[in-house]
């Protein structure tokens, strides 16, 4: 529950003091995974949790007769640390709304009070990316194309030539752009990158350990770089640049070119930055803490901008307690961002049930929560493209709305482009499958954390029947986690795992090291071994085996690769206690009287599998408070608050907002 805030300079200590006792403390995974497959989970997030309890209103109610061009002019004249309030009623809207300014919030009066129902957004909107509701640093945007972060000319961006190590918090820039806009400084948020493997198009150079690379090509049985139209990086000389991790300059030493001692935070996560891949630094124009809040959207008649809300280039921004209806491309886009929340929320339907059709999406972003939310009849929930630290954690899932193929089960939380490396998945409840792909590159080192995967659920009024298995790990997706976790479907799925043939394929808890979906196979077409003798897996419970797995030969998969892109390997655990969370300290308040942890080998009595798993909090809401239909699919959206969902953690409107404090 958000409180008052302390003065500036206490809050300040008090983060210090936070910040220091995490680095002093071990890890939470400490004993379970090795370092090389982990990273310091309890920063992802708005540092201090959601900040805008105490801020002041600014200017009159907005009446629901407005249009978006005064919404966005009342907007404009804030000042920082300030909401503008929209009143009850229904707002109609046919241009959207954007806020270009740091610390300032877009609040409704509740998601039953306000609705806000979008029509003819332009797609140009949003820095020509199609956004109804805009977080953005106005018209100086920059974007992985932009001449700006482009070498060797290039203002705003920089050679890294020292300070590869994972952990490391210290590098050397250099080689840097001449008058950058903004200049590097402390504070600023800055964007290292380097080449995805695979100098250039038609070069497959794999590894043999960690493999990033941009896109599969079946006629070569090869993982490439070079770009197809999907990249999500940088293209310099020929290679695309996938990998990424946004972080914070903390102390700067240097002039001019270079080169510059830079100090950043968080610290490295990813394994395998070195030289030979050329990395690199490059930085935009930015904006932070900017939220959207208590309130319903709407974009069935906005068919033209891509996102529902944008935050582009936006740190510490969130989007909490919105009830957000039909969304084009996605409901919500993060976008070059950091340290921004998505929480608390409600997503109903896509308009077009298809590949394309997500809930929230994810871009170049780093350190991102994920968390509390419902999603329903969204294609796929949460799709991550690219960049690492970041956490989703105890969402809901259910008919994951698919109308291409009436049979066909859609992931629910996927890896999708190249560059998804070092992130948590963890008490999530899916009717569909935890799921890393290859179709734009390959992705390493996710871990999934006691969650609850079904692999067969709804499509529409019906029962998926293909591409139905819990976990789907695809040629080049090694080194992933996967503890804790309760898989399947009891008198569905029948076969545990699958890494050749095609027997049993869709009813399989695993299947692993294909080069496509539903154990694709061709003469041309072989699968990656790496995948599941890299897996590690401990304490989960799997309908087929209808037991809890602690087994040695799954625990302790071998190192594979050589150098700087060695994957490591991981020692069976001493003990099979696990901790309640990789990220949370204790029982968050918005778990209320829910039993935590919900999901994992040391849960009794569960409803789930086995009896070792409860209903998340969003899961309670979807069918307690919500009433939501047990198969999930509703013609309408269902009637959604988060302060009636969550009580024990909400205050009254206008906030309803729930803190996460790391």
């Amino acid at each position: 529950m958000h409180k008052k805030n302390p003065p500036l300079f206490l809050s300040v200590l008090v983060l210090l003091i936070v910040g220091a006792s995490v680095r002093g403390q071990a890890q939470l995974w400490s004993g379970i995974l090795s370092p090389g497959r982990a990273v310091d989970w309890t920063v992802a997030g708005i540092p201090g949790g959601i900040p805008d309890a105490s801020w002041t209103q600014c200017g009159p109610a907005i009446g629901a007769g407005a249009t978006a061009a005064q919404i966005n002019s009342q907007i404009a004249g804030c000042g920082p640390n300030t909401y503008v309030l929209l009143g009850s009623g229904t707002f109609k809207l046919t241009s959207g709304i954007t806020i270009n300014q740091s610390n300032v919030v877009l609040r409704g009066s509740g998601p039953t009070s306000t609705t806000v129902n979008f029509s003819g957004v332009s797609g140009s909107s949003c820095g020509g990316n199609g956004g109804n509701i805009c977080a953005m640093p106005g018209n100086n945007y920059m974007y992985i194309g932009s001449s700006a972060v482009l070498p060797p000319s290039g203002s705003n961006q920089c050679s890294w030539t020292a300070g590869y190590a994972q952990g490391t918090t210290s590098i050397t820039l250099s080689s840097c752009g001449s008058s950058p806009t903004p200049a590097l400084a402390v504070g600023q948020v800055i964007i290292l990158d380097q080449a995805n493997d695979g100098a250039s198009k038609g070069t497959a150079e794999d590894t043999g350990g960690v493999f990033l690379c941009d896109y599969y090509n079946g006629s070569s049985n090869s993982c490439q770089s070079g770009g197809t139209g999907d990249a999500d990086g940088r293209q310099i000389s020929g290679a695309t640049r996938s990998q990424t991790q946004l972080v914070t300059i903390t102390s700067l030493a240097g002039s001019g070119a270079g080169p510059y001692t830079v100090g950043i935070t968080p610290p490295l996560k990813a394994t395998n930055w070195r030289s030979a891949q050329s990395p690199g630094a490059w930085w935009t124009n930015r904006i932070s803490s900017v939220g959207l809040e208590n309130l319903t959207v709407n974009y069935a008649n906005s068919n033209s901008a891509d996102a529902g809300v944008f935050l582009y280039d936006c740190d510490s921004c969130w989007v909490e307690n919105v009830n957000s209806q039909d969304g084009n491309r996605n409901h919500v886009w993060l976008y070059q961002s950091t340290h921004d929340n998505v929480q608390d929320s409600y997503f109903f339907t896509s308009q077009n049930h298809a590949s394309v059709s997500y809930g929230v999406e994810s871009f170049v972003s780093s350190d991102v929560l994920v968390q509390n939310d419902i999603f329903q009849m969204v294609s796929t929930p949460v799709m991550f493209n690219s960049g690492e630290g970041n956490v989703i954690g105890y969402n809901f899932s259910i008919n994951d709305f698919y109308t291409p193929d009436s049979n066909w089960q859609q992931n629910s939380y996927a890896s999708h482009n190249a560059g998804s490396q070092m992130n948590l998945w963890e008490g999530n409840q899916m009717e569909g499958s935890i799921y890393c792909d290859n179709t734009w590159g390959t992705s390493n080192l996710v871990t999934f954390f006691r969650d609850r995967v079904s692999g067969q659920g709804h499509n529409g009024n019906s029962l998926s029947t293909q591409n139905s298995f819990a976990v789907a790990l695809q040629q080049g997706c090694r080194g992933f986690n996967v503890i804790g976790s309760v898989l399947g479907t009891a008198g569905y799925h029948n076969n545990y795992q699958i890494t050749s043939g095609s027997t049993n394929c869709d009813t399989s808890i695993y299947n692993m090291g294909f080069a496509g979906t539903e154990c694709r196979t061709a003469s041309n077409i072989s699968s990656d071994p790496l995948v599941s003798s890299t897996l590690m897996r401990w304490g989960n419970y799997d309908t087929v085996n209808a037991a809890v797995r602690f087994n040695s030969a799954e625990s302790a998969p071998s190192a594979a690769g050589s150098g700087s892109t060695a994957l490591a390997g991981n020692s069976t655990p001493a003990s099979q206690t696990l901790p309640p969370s990789l990220y949370l300290a204790s029982k968050p308040s918005w778990f209320g009287s829910n039993v935590y942890p919900p999901i994992g080998p040391d849960v009794t009595g569960g409803t789930g599998p086995g009896g070792f798993s409860y209903n998340i909090p969003a899961a309670a809401c979807y069918y307690s408070q919500m009433t939501g239909p047990a198969n999930g699919y509703s013609t309408s959206p269902l009637t959604f608050d988060a302060g009636s969902c969550y009580t024990s953690s909400q205050v009254p409107a206008p906030t309803n907002l729930t803190t996460v404090v790391h």
